[in-house]
């Protein structure tokens, strides 16, 4: 193996002088090769948790019972979900505005005794 003079040496060209390799252009009814990953995780459901409420909100003034049909609604589906606290609180405006006091009050005692560190509650006992 012989090795060049510095006057025979190639030219050397920038990696952006060079011409990029040519692809075929992707077909519509062509699909992109399949790589074996997992699907990502679902997304939580709080968008639909939150649409709820923000609807049962929306009526609370005009329709409470119809509101509080959509709080049943929400808690079927639900039951365990991120906005339990504010579903519940809501159901006892929502009973208190319907004059059934004593279900609202039920109501709010079981929400004392299953959140009994929520800041809800915890605004509550403010000193005002």
């Amino acid at each position: 193996m012989r090795l060049r003079s510095p006057s025979e040496a190639l030219p050397l060209r920038s990696p952006l002088s060079l011409p990029l390799p040519s692809s075929p252009s992707p077909s519509p009814s062509s699909s992109p090769p399949t790589i074996d990953t997992p699907p990502p995780p679902a997304p939580p459901p709080l968008p639909n948790e939150a649409v709820l409420l923000h609807r049962a909100r929306a009526l609370a003034k005009d329709d409470p019972r119809a509101a509080l049909k959509l709080l049943d609604q929400h808690e079927r589906r639900f039951a365990r979900g991120m906005l339990v606290q504010e579903r519940e609180l809501l159901a006892v405006e929502l009973l208190q505005a319907l004059a059934r006091e004593d279900e609202a009050r039920a109501r709010l005692q079981a929400f004392r005794r299953r959140f009994p560190d929520s800041i809800y509650l915890r605004r509550e006992r403010a000193p005002r």
